[in-house]
Parts: C-alpha cells; sequence; structure tokens
C-alpha cells in the first residue's frame, strides 16, 4: 500500500528543491548576462585632415600626425531597469583613442552621449588604424 503522506512530502520536497534552484538561475542570469554592441572604429593617418561623417560606424576620417580628432555617440538603455555600460575595445586605433567614460549606469530610458577621442603622436606612420568599440550592458542592482 502506498503511503499517501510520504507521497506528498516527496512531492513538496521535490517541488521545493525546483524552485529554489529555479531561483538561483535566475539570479545568476541577472548577476552575469550581459549584451553586447560592436561598432566598427578607424582613422587614416595622412599629410592632412579630412572629414568622414560615416553614420553606421565610428570613423575618425583623416587625420595629421600629432593632431586629434573626436566623434561623439548616444548610449541608450531601453529597458526599464537600470543597466550597467562598459565600453572597451580592440584592435590598433586603441593605442590613440580614448572615450570620455567607459563604466557608467543608465536608469530606465535614460540616454548618454559619449564622445570618443584619437589623439594621433608625432611621427605616426601613414596608413588606416582599425578597431572594433564594444559596449557591454547587463542588469545593474
Amino acid at each position: 500500500m502506498i503511503n499517501i503522506n510520504k507521497l506528498i512530502y516527496n512531492n513538496l520536497r521535490n517541488l521545493f528543491v525546483f524552485l529554489i534552484l529555479l531561483i538561483i538561475l535566475i539570479i545568476i542570469l541577472f548577476i552575469f548576462y550581459s549584451d553586447s554592441e560592436e561598432l566598427y572604429t578607424s582613422i587614416l593617418v595622412g599629410d592632412h585632415s579630412g572629414f568622414d561623417l560615416n553614420s553606421s560606424a565610428l570613423t575618425f576620417g583623416l587625420v595629421e600626425s600629432g593632431q586629434s580628432a573626436s566623434r561623439a555617440f548616444n548610449i541608450t538603455n531601453d529597458y526599464n531597469f537600470k543597466q550597467k555600460f562598459v565600453i572597451n575595445g580592440k584592435g590598433e586605433i586603441f593605442k590613440f583613442l580614448t572615450v570620455s567614460d567607459n563604466d557608467f549606469v543608465l536608469m530606465p530610458k535614460e540616454s548618454k552621449r559619449i564622445t570618443a577621442t584619437v589623439r594621433v603622436p608625432l611621427n605616426t606612420s601613414f596608413r588606416t588604424y582599425e578597431g572594433k568599440i564594444r559596449v557591454y550592458q547587463r542588469f545593474s542592482f
């Protein structure tokens, strides 16, 4: 004969364990979930200056050795909760490039304007330097 009390106890215990594991998984996802976007960026170092107003990439155009150039872009938190944003990148251009803020929190629907600046040292070789800026975002407590 089946012991009903024991069966109910085992089912409740299994349900409790399942709910605890589900809660832990949700917490881990909120802590470690990260979304990112990548943006191509480049600079052409030459003997005179010229603009590149490409709106689908962060291009600085033609910049003389010893000069600098800046471009700005907006980051918006489209979610209904706080988001932490971290900006970093890769590629040759990053020996010249800095951003105005690379680690910040935005409230829901808030935007922030970021300025990226390249400073080309004197005697830099004339050629194109490329890379990618990556903007990471994740849930923030």
